[in-house]
């Protein structure tokens, strides 16, 4: 009997694991607001109540940040990305394990219990994803860091700073790619090297195409101000324009633009949460945008079509969201964000830190959630 009793308590306590587990991820997946509730749904799928009594409730949740620096659970933390379920059978809540040859001794019921965090994996494949080619030369390298835990440290820096496209993917020059390098096929030449894995894509990119229409209803255009010049960079065909050494601070809000272009070493500056949508072609060939937060969140740039022309001699701190977008990037300046274009060539020099806090999800309809059980 002693022998059924340990039997039973090792696949209840399997089970109690089992349920943690879907449950946790489950509920990464919709955090913030549902996450809880997915929990409870998700463990009570795997261990109905009439046959198991409540082995999750909400005081059981703990909803939290997950480092991927330390590999730590903050309880309450923000942001939020993970959750900590925590699945029972105790007789606190009627539904203990319950012993067979203890039953001779009067012996009470086990208390049994399992864990299970998950986190929101990034939203993003890493430092560059290409729904076509993606062509990098020169000596640019890449890696990773979570600008919700601070500013970029080389020194505690990950090795996400994955380069993915759905085509051909070449890496030329003396670079390195501190995370995988995935293409159909891949090659790579010169002192280039890379840390991680190079494979065929694994998972193929799959980026919805930048719906315009909400930005075109609902925007803050009519809110930019003159430049000191006295003039508007915005034209009546929706152009911004700043040129001949021009510095002009837009204030945070979303824009709808066609072309946007900056030449004659003017500057841009960004200041808080800024969206820009562009139905035409980016340039900033002749200038700078300057991201003074150096939160990559709070500069995002959404393009619909054209082309994108990204050069810079300052750093650059922000996400080019262009899937149906042939992106150039040239120039000197490091990259702290991501790009995601559909053919890209990368001739900069600067390195690009691959912000993996980044999201899409809360404007670009159907970008797929994942989440991954951490501990």
């Amino acid at each position: 009997a002693l022998a059924v009793d340990f039997s039973s308590f090792y696949t209840q306590q399997a089970e109690l694991q089992i349920a943690a587990t879907s449950a946790a991820a489950g509920a990464a997946i919709d955090l913030p607001a549902g996450g809880t509730d997915t929990a409870i749904r998700l463990a009570q799928a795997n261990l109905p109540p009439a046959l198991h009594g409540n082995v999750l409730l909400g005081s059981d949740v703990q909803l939290g940040h997950w480092s991927r620096s330390t590999r730590t659970f903050t309880s309450g933390g923000t942001p939020v990305n993970a959750v900590r379920v925590t699945t029972f059978k105790s007789p606190d809540r009627g539904n203990g394990a319950n012993w067979l040859a203890g039953r001779l001794f009067a012996q009470d019921p086990l208390s049994l219990s399992a864990s299970a965090t998950a986190a929101r994996l990034p939203e993003l494949p890493g430092a560059i994803g290409g729904l076509g080619s993606i062509d990098i030369t020169g000596n640019a390298s890449t890696d990773s860091y979570d600008s919700s835990e601070g500013p970029y440290d080389p020194a505690v820096a990950g090795d996400n700073g994955d380069i993915v496209g759905n085509g051909a993917v070449s890496l030329s020059g003396s670079g390195t790619i501190n995370g995988s390098l995935q293409g159909s096929p891949v090659s790579s030449g010169g002192s280039s090297s890379v840390t991680g894995s190079v494979s065929d894509t694994r998972r193929l990119l799959d980026f919805p195409s930048v719906d315009t229409s909400g930005v075109e209803a609902v925007n803050d255009n009519d809110s930019l101000p003159l430049t000191l010049k006295g003039d508007s960079p915005l034209d009546a065909n929706r152009n911004f324009t700043l040129t001949g050494n021009t510095v002009y601070e837009i204030p945070p809000g979303n824009y709808y633009f066609n072309d946007f272009k900056i030449s004659g070493q003017s500057r841009l500056l960004v200041s808080g949460p800024t969206d820009i949508y562009l139905t035409g072609d980016l340039d900033t060939s002749g200038g700078d945008v300057v991201n003074s937060t150096e939160n990559p969140n709070n500069l995002r740039i959404f393009m619909a079509g054209g082309t994108a022309t990204l050069s810079a001699s300052v750093d650059w701190y922000g996400l080019l969201y262009a899937p149906d977008s042939e992106v150039i990037v040239k120039g000197a300046a490091d990259i702290y964000g991501a790009i995601i274009g559909q053919d890209v060539q990368y001739g900069g020099t600067g390195d690009i830190h691959f912000d993996e806090s980044l999201t899409v999800s809360d404007t670009i309809a159907g970008i797929a959630s994942r989440s991954s059980v951490v501990d």
